[in-house]
């Protein structure tokens, strides 16, 4: 390869990451945080907080939307519009929430697992194991499980003004 293919195939990568990481992408953020909200909005009337399932799926959901407006903040942004001083700013900042936001969704989502399974394989034993109390309890260890964990993360990355 020569070095005018390399540089075509440079700016056409660049187009394409644009094109997918800075629109398509974003475009599907966006309907991800509509639907998060009225979710959110809808688990969190009084009648519905008093399901156990509805309580995960409303924290889930919670944590997916701070995932998707993290992603929306580090790609959308340095995809779409060349402000890359801005970029780096915001990304020492939310990247690492980002990634703690993931660990928690990670986590909730097997929450949720476990929960159904009790709830399938084991029916007898789930008043015992299964209560909104409970949930709630599940639902802050695991985020503060997670911010813990991720702490030393957060102080990975800084900006070093040249």
């Amino acid at each position: 390869m020569n070095a005018t293919s390399n540089v075509l195939f440079e700016q056409r990568l660049g187009d394409f990451k644009r094109i997918v990481e800075g629109y398509l992408l974003s475009i599907v953020c966006i309907c991800g945080l509509l639907g998060n909200a009225l979710t959110c909005i809808i688990l969190s009337s009084r009648f519905m907080r008093t399901s156990i399932t509805n309580i995960y799926i409303f924290s889930l959901s919670c944590a997916s939307s701070c995932v998707l407006i993290g992603f929306l903040l580090t790609h959308g942004i340095r995809s779409t519009f060349h402000a890359e001083i801005f970029y780096r700013w915001i990304f020492t900042r939310i990247f690492p929430i980002h990634v703690t936001c993931l660990l928690i969704q990670i986590y909730l989502t097997a929450a949720v697992a476990l929960d159904r399974f009790i709830l399938i394989c084991l029916p007898f034993r789930s008043r015992k194991w299964r209560s909104p109390k409970r949930a709630i309890f599940v639902v802050i260890g695991i985020t503060l499980f997670s911010i813990l964990y991720c702490i030393p993360f957060w102080f990975e990355f800084s900006l070093i003004k040249e």
